[in-house]
């Protein structure tokens, strides 16, 4: 649908190409990490925020997904050791004022973060993510995208608002692969857990479910993460 917005950013990027090119129908911005452990090294990378511009849209505009926003996470060889890498966990680490929900002033309808999704390049393929932590007040999200095939200038996606999403979104298949970790993770513990909360814990995010019990007079300073 043509508005006056949308007139107004067609009239201010025929002002010259340099404009041009920085002129877009919908803004992207990103921040990223890499990360794979199980039988490989683990690898985690936290990276400086790159180009976040605030994420645009009229107001009667929607993706076709049903999202309102979207960020860039792009991904270069700066990154990225070797590859391609098949079903790679990429952690992604990002503080944004967009993703505190709506009842904190940000375009997050969700309490849980539930109407966060990430995609493949292409915008529409979504990929499986675990959410390590959410904090609906600040915008703070901690997650865990699996990549089908991870390689050097790859790009995804995160949109996020959605009124019509409740429940959480991350359980998607590929590759033969339900989740974000494959069979080569015997376990997978982020010690985000009180230790002095109800057993078990320490919980496992892979399927083999080896959770950890804690023993002793351990207390919520004991935290680990």
């Amino acid at each position: 649908m043509i508005t006056a917005r949308s007139i107004l950013r067609e009239a201010l990027c025929q002002l010259g190409r340099g404009l041009a090119r920085a002129c877009r129908w919908r803004h992207d911005g990103a921040v990223i990490a890499g990360g794979k452990r199980g039988r490989y090294p683990v690898i985690s990378i936290l990276l400086a925020l790159l180009v976040f511009a605030s994420a645009v849209r009229d107001a009667d505009a929607a993706f076709p997904n049903g999202y309102s926003y979207r960020r860039l996470i792009d991904i270069t060889n700066a990154q990225v050791s070797g590859g391609p890498h098949t079903n790679f966990p990429v952690l992604i680490s990002m503080t944004v004022a967009d993703l505190k929900t709506t009842a904190n002033g940000g375009k997050v309808t969700d309490a849980q973060g539930d109407d966060i999704i990430f995609t493949d390049s292409d915008g529409t393929t979504q990929l499986a993510h675990e959410i390590e932590t959410y904090v609906a007040s600040t915008g703070e999200i901690v997650a865990w995208v699996r990549v089908p095939s991870l390689a050097a200038t790859s790009t995804l996606y995160v949109y996020y608002g959605n009124s019509a999403v409740t429940t959480f979104q991350g359980n998607v298949t590929s590759n033969g692969v339900t989740g974000v970790w494959d069979t080569n993770y015997l376990g997978v513990w982020h010690m985000k857990e009180n230790p002095a909360g109800t057993a078990p814990q320490m919980t496992d995010s892979t399927s083999n479910a080896k959770h950890g019990t804690s023993f002793g007079t351990m207390t919520s300073g004991n935290q680990v993460a």
